[in-house]
């Protein structure tokens, strides 16, 4: 006499392709059938970023899981992620593998936002200039480029300088990603 076991059903709520930011949380939402109740249920997520997951899944629920895309391929890549999914059960003397689904994600580059502040000046015309930025590619590198009014310019000198000014003028500061984003913001200092 032999027992089979019946394979539990698989529903996913995937996302068609639709474009996220670099830093955005993705979302999909897997549902394992309610027979078995007394078997494990388990999804093996590939996200296509280098990193893998494995989600518990509760019988007869709709069962979220989330992930955050760092970056979106650096340079000049397609910016798509194709998420694999592997679906996987065990239940009393019997475990396995019950079917694949892959989804694919458009990850979009999101440009770095920066600031600069003007320190009181030091004398003799030297400023201290302190510049910020914040970007929601965490895995993003950037150049840092100073430029001052008078024909000065400093490549990847840092987001603090100090620079003279003979009668005022004004500093830019640019910051740019590896993927081309960058944003530019110019003080005056009198």
């Amino acid at each position: 006499l032999v027992l089979e076991q019946p394979r539990p059903e698989w529903e996913t709520e995937l996302p068609a392709v639709v474009p996220f930011d670099e830093g955005d949380t993705v979302s999909l939402f897997i549902s394992a059938g309610a027979q078995g109740l007394n078997a494990a249920h388990a999804v093996r997520v590939q996200w296509g970023d280098g990193s893998t997951t494995t989600h518990t899944l509760t019988p007869g629920q709709s069962n979220r899981i989330d992930h955050v895309y760092r970056d979106d391929q650096p340079g000049v890549q397609a910016d798509f992620y194709v998420a694999k999914l592997k679906f996987l059960f065990s239940v009393p003397s019997f475990s396995g593998t019950n079917g694949e689904a892959s989804v694919v994600f458009l990850v979009d580059n999101v440009r770095p936002t920066v600031d600069v502040q003007v320190l009181a000046p030091a004398g003799g015309g030297l400023h201290t200039l302190v510049g910020s930025f914040s970007d929601p590619g965490l895995d993003d590198t950037h150049s840092i480029t100073w430029t001052f009014s008078d024909g000065t310019v400093l490549t990847n000198a840092g987001l603090t300088v100090t620079h003279a000014f003979t009668g005022g003028g004004s500093a830019t500061l640019t910051v740019e990603d590896d993927d081309g984003g960058f944003d530019v913001k110019t003080v005056l200092v009198v």
